[in-house]
């Protein structure tokens, strides 16, 4: 891939190492990551190794001229979710929250997914009541997020109406304006 000019960043290394192990090429991860290293990316959190994670995220925070933004506190989160540290996963998602810019569906629809994750109704709740009147529009991938969710938690009768608010947001979104009907 690199031959062909492809520029990697973290995500598409966190794609590769996913897509070999999945493939049961376990012996090709470890090129996959020295290949990061030589580039300045690491994987603290893809390797359990949450002292790592932490000491590069704290000299990020230390550092002026690196932007911490909400994602970086997101992907951090999901490592602690996968080590099941909730006291830190919980601790980085507020300073995520901290983060986001309050008019960014994305950053609302990734935090309540991993709120999700852990089980918190009320959090997903709290933020989707967030989401709604401070995000403009609320195009399908929102109401998916918010549906899969909800799924997850077991919360079919919420799930259902909002299933039915969608339909309707959708109804009112494809009305035909008077002027278009002469």
């Amino acid at each position: 891939m690199k031959e062909l000019g492809f520029v990697f960043w973290p995500r598409s290394y966190n794609s590769i190492m996913g897509l070999n192990t999945n493939l049961g090429r376990h012996e090709k991860v470890p090129s996959v990551i020295a290949e990061m290293k030589s580039n300045g990316i690491y994987s603290y959190g893809t390797k359990a190794d949450f002292f790592g994670m932490e000491n590069t995220l704290e000299e990020m925070e230390c550092d002026p001229q690196i932007v911490v933004d909400w994602n970086t506190y997101a992907v951090v989160a999901s490592n602690y979710i996968k080590g099941d540290l909730r006291e830190k996963t919980y601790s980085a998602l507020q300073k995520a929250e901290a983060k986001i810019d309050k008019k960014d569906p994305d950053a609302y629809n990734h935090l309540i997914s991993l709120y999700g994750q852990l089980g918190d109704k009320s959090e997903v709740k709290r933020l989707w009541a967030l989401q709604m009147p401070n995000c403009k529009r609320h195009i399908n991938h929102d109401y998916n997020a918010m549906l899969a969710t909800l799924v997850k938690l077991d919360e079919i009768a919420e799930a259902e109406a909002l299933l039915k608010e969608w339909e309707i947001h959708l109804i009112s979104m494809f009305q035909m304006p008077g002027w278009c009907m002469v």
